[in-house]
């Protein structure tokens, strides 16, 4: 993943770099202000649970969480647009150099593929290459979050709140190595066959005089019902899996919540004593479930773009090959003038 990410970075330019490092920036303020705020909501919640009296400090806390909160939703919104702005921008980037390769390449080069393979590279196969960028940032930035939540649940719980994280780690790590393999594969499958639905397609429109006349199109129409379908059980496999991951974890922490419930009053423990902890543990847990879940929905969609990267790896090395041997040909018709030397020709006057 480091490396995708830093292949894709240098084949960028500097605008799209620049909006990339503002994205960045966004990325790390927007979940350091979130996991601030809700570590002082803890302590809120320790001092409410612990002490009825609620004085004027703790009133102008809570008003300064507001503010906090707030901000942080038009921060979200900013984020929102930079992310966009650099998705699309940079995806212009490499759609316009990949369209001049295709207008300059060679013959044998150009029949290799059809117009909506050309189509699928330029445009779907550069946004997905692109949104292996944010996804990789999201993967890290998440990770950090998580990491600094299981801190503060640790801290909070003891060693309730510790294998409670190495379970949930456990098991994201679980997933994401028995789905690997079968996204990456649902990926190559998917693109195969968006491109042959497109052509069949295009061939019923190209050919629409001939089939109207001959009025045989059955053939035509197996075709795009059996490349339909397979295209069809793809996205639908894909989507399960990613709603897969989200509806265990969701019901699986809210199980571990349930279960500790049992605990607590099957020994009778005293509850004045175990509420504070029980409702801190709840509250993270629940905090830590869509984040698990966006790590690993980042890291699946990265293995599902995986194939437009190898495509736009081999364009852009095609791209880059194409420019060089046209500036060396520039170089060769390019003549510098010089007074130093005349020039002459056997057999010519002007006398």
């Amino acid at each position: 993943m480091p490396g995708k990410v830093k292949y894709l970075l240098s084949i960028l330019e500097k605008k799209n770099i620049h909006t990339f490092s503002a994205y960045l920036l966004l990325s790390i303020i927007s979940p350091a202000l979130d996991i601030f705020s809700f570590s002082v909501l803890l302590h809120i919640l320790n001092r409410m649970l612990t002490d009825t009296q609620s004085g004027p400090f703790m009133i102008g806390l809570c008003a300064c969480l507001a503010a906090v909160c707030a901000g942080k939703g038009l921060l979200d919104l900013y984020k929102a647009r930079v992310t966009n702005r650099f998705l699309y921008e940079s995806m212009q980037t490499l759609s316009f150099r990949f369209f001049d390769l295709f207008l300059h390449e060679e013959l044998l080069e150009h029949y290799k593929k059809s117009p909506l393979h050309a189509v699928e590279i330029i445009r779907a196969d550069t946004l997905k290459s692109i949104q292996i960028i944010t996804d990789s940032v999201s993967v890290i930035i998440q990770c950090c979050t998580l990491a600094a939540y299981a801190a503060v649940l640790i801290y909070q719980t003891g060693p309730l709140g510790f294998f409670s994280i190495i379970l949930l780690v456990l098991w994201m790590l679980l997933r994401y190595r028995t789905m690997r393999e079968r996204i990456d594969q649902s990926g190559e499958l998917r693109r195969s066959c968006l491109l042959q639905i497109n052509a069949n397609i295009t061939t019923s429109f190209g050919a629409y005089k001939e089939l109207r006349i001959s009025r045989n199109t059955m053939h035509l129409q197996n075709r795009f019902e059996t490349n339909s379908r397979r295209h069809a059980k793809v996205e639908s496999d894909f989507s399960y899996m990613q709603n897969l991951v989200l509806v265990l974890m969701r019901n699986s922490v809210m199980a571990a919540i349930y279960l500790l419930l049992v605990i607590v009053m099957l020994f009778r423990f005293e509850l004045s004593a175990i509420v504070p902890y029980f409702v801190i543990y709840a509250t993270l847990m629940l905090k830590l479930e869509p984040i698990s879940y966006g790590i690993i929905s980042a890291m699946n969609r990265i293995q599902f773009s995986n194939k437009s990267y190898q495509v736009v790896c081999e364009t852009h090395t095609r791209y880059l090959a194409y420019r060089q041997k046209l500036i060396s040909e520039e170089k060769k018709r390019k003549i510098i003038p010089s007074l130093r030397k005349e020039l002459t020709v056997r057999g010519l006057s002007f006398g």
